[in-house]
């Protein structure tokens, strides 16, 4: 199956699936006798699985309670920008979760841990109640496979931690002979309308269904979805597959057709939050997968220049493309396929960059992509995010520094304070080529295959305006975001400068 298949354009996020290596000695899952799932489940494996249904995107949760299996699951997702996050395994009652979670939060993709039912903590002992209080403070989720909490507790938690976000998963763990038989079985969470930080999974329906062959027709599960809505409406609910256990069951593209068929029911449903915003939402915030960055940083203009390294932003943001900026320090970073450039790491300032992965679109004549390959909007691709603090007010011209190696992956938009005026769309390496007829705008293009500083805007007839055609206007002094977005898969983009000279080049251009 091809990565183009497996990336589908809609984006769709599976949060919960679990990834394990059964050739890791001690692996603790799966257990032995599930033989149909006895061997390694990776990322591509879930591609393989997921490939054709819309689902393209997936969080990760635990599936062992061992400290170094954390460690494992961020390492095997760190650089693939489809699996956008983890959500690990720690225990309220250990005497060093706050340690642990700290350390483990410094990894951009940790979005927070899961308690099990095993645990079984009680949120009334006022110590581990107390604990909560880092987890919010870090912006991480609480996610919980425990049925025993009642809606009273969790009320009380998130009353006392209004900013930390709670997932209670595989639909409150309601069986589905359960709600049949027991109305108020399906309701366990009644009480919860009114916490706007409490979500529910809409998962594992194959293990709630508790049959072996589990009902395909979303009007099969009534009985546990309509008090779902009932008690989270539609904005806090999304999809999860609880895969791979799912495949002891059943196909996995049976169960986000099941999700596409109920939202279809319903006039309060829409399919895309379901399946998409209301989990970034749940576990980004909001934004579309955003990154934390540990070297980010505050910069200040000083005397009309500001100098920006492309890997010091404060957030990476996805977009509404199958692409995302990857920071390549080394050739073993490279790890984002397909790419068929080697790393330019050792030639980029302080040893590494930003580059939009992964690349598909390498030659001019490469359309098989577009549009997830190109855009010309800025802000709709994956977009890095610098916050800056400006004394001077004024027109700020953008010099980047760009690898060049081609016609193609050469281009970026430059915006401000989540707007991209057009005097910043279009910032390219112009390549060496005969000028168009009567073009007097025209300016040629370096012919090396290495790191090129510019300011140019592209031409719309395939070629580019001169220096300084590129500019941010800065209309108030004070602390403003500058934004870079992708404009071509593939771009390699070392550091930027902003300055108000119309004289200045920078020195190794």
């Amino acid at each position: 199956m091809s990565y183009s298949q497996m990336a589908a354009p809609s984006n769709w996020i599976d949060s919960h699936i679990h990834l394990y290596d059964t050739n890791i000695e001690g692996f603790p899952f799966p257990p032995k006798q599930w033989t149909e799932i006895q061997y390694p489940h990776l990322p591509q494996t879930f591609y393989q699985a997921s490939g054709g249904t819309g689902v393209a995107k997936a969080v990760v949760v635990e599936c062992s309670p061992r400290r170094q299996d954390n460690d494992w699951t961020l390492s095997l997702i760190e650089n693939d920008p489809n699996m956008l996050g983890f959500v690990g395994y720690l225990d309220l009652r250990d005497e060093d979760f706050e340690a642990e979670i700290r350390r483990l939060a410094e990894h951009p993709k940790f979005l927070g841990f899961r308690q099990r039912s095993s645990d079984d903590p009680s949120l009334e002992d006022p110590t581990i109640f107390s604990k909560l209080a880092v987890v919010e403070d870090l912006g991480l989720v609480f996610e919980m496979n425990l049925k025993r909490y009642a809606a009273k507790a969790l009320a009380r938690v998130a009353e006392n931690y209004p900013d930390l976000v709670m997932i209670i998963n595989h639909l409150g763990h309601v069986r589905l002979k359960e709600a049949i038989e027991n109305e108020a079985a399906a309701k366990r969470y009644q009480g919860l309308e009114n916490y706007p930080n409490i979500y529910i999974k809409l998962s594992a329906f194959y293990t709630m269904s508790g049959q072996d062959s589990p009902p395909l027709d979303y009007k099969e599960y009534l009985p546990i979805l309509n008090p779902i809505l009932e008690i989270f409406g539609p904005d806090r609910v999304f999809f999860g597959s609880n895969w791979p256990m799912s495949k002891r069951k059943g196909v996995y593209a049976s169960m986000p057709q099941l999700i596409q068929d109920f939202c279809a029911s319903r006039d309060d449903l829409d399919t895309e939050k379901v399946m998409r915003l209301n989990a970034e939402r749940a576990y980004l915030r909001g934004s579309a997968s955003k990154t934390k960055n540990s070297v980010s940083r505050l910069y200040k203009e000083i005397n009309g220049y500001i100098e920006i390294e492309a890997e010091s932003f404060f957030e990476n943001r996805n977009g509404e493309l199958p692409r995302s900026w990857i920071k390549v320090s080394s050739p073993a970073d490279q790890v984002v396929r397909p790419d068929l450039d080697p790393s330019h790491a050792s030639s980029a300032s302080g040893g590494s960059y930003m580059e939009v992965l992964p690349d598909f679109r390498q030659k001019h004549g490469h359309h098989t992509h577009i549009p997830t390959s190109f855009t010309e909007k800025g802000g709709k691709g994956p977009t890095l995010s610098y916050e800056v603090e400006f004394s001077s007010p004024g027109r700020y011209y953008v010099w980047a520094r760009i690898f060049h190696n081609g016609t193609e992956e050469n281009s970026v938009h430059v915006g401000i304070d989540g707007t991209w005026p057009e005097s910043g769309s279009k910032l390219e390496v112009c390549v060496k080529r005969d000028p168009p007829k009567n073009d007097k705008h025209w300016t040629q293009g370096p012919a090396t295959n290495d790191w090129v500083w510019t300011s140019n805007q592209r031409y719309p007839h395939h070629g580019c305006h001169g220096p300084r055609t590129v500019w941010l206007d800065v209309k108030e002094p004070g602390r403003h975001v500058i934004e870079i977005s992708m404009r071509e898969d593939g771009t390699e983009l070392d550091k930027f400068i902003l300055t108000t000279s119309e004289t200045f080049v920078p020195e190794d251009s």
